[in-house]
């Protein structure tokens, strides 16, 4: 195994267990977004709200990369609309 592999693997390993999300469903413009949150964080911080990149992908490709930070800080990821499990919607245009 490549050294650099083998120090990531390591690190990962060194990492707390990511914490579980809670999934909510959000009602918006007559659609739903799903909408996904680590446990909040004792202190004053404000949570980190992620948003995927592009249209392609939901909140699950973002998770593991970002994972780390809900040890310090609450973070708030969500599905955009139809994608993941939001819903699609009705009119395009809206």
């Amino acid at each position: 195994m490549p050294d650099t592999r083998r120090r990531f693997l390591e690190f990962r390993r060194s990492l707390p267990r990511s914490p579980r999300l809670e999934r909510q469903s959000v009602r918006v413009r007559g659609g739903s977004l799903v909408v996904f949150t680590s446990p909040p964080v004792a202190g004053n911080l404000p949570p980190i709200v992620c948003v995927n990149g592009g249209m392609l992908f939901d909140h699950s490709m973002l998770w593991p990369a970002l994972s780390p930070l809900a040890t310090a800080r609450q973070v708030v990821l969500y599905d955009q609309r139809g994608r993941g499990a939001s819903e699609e919607p009705v009119d395009p245009a809206a």
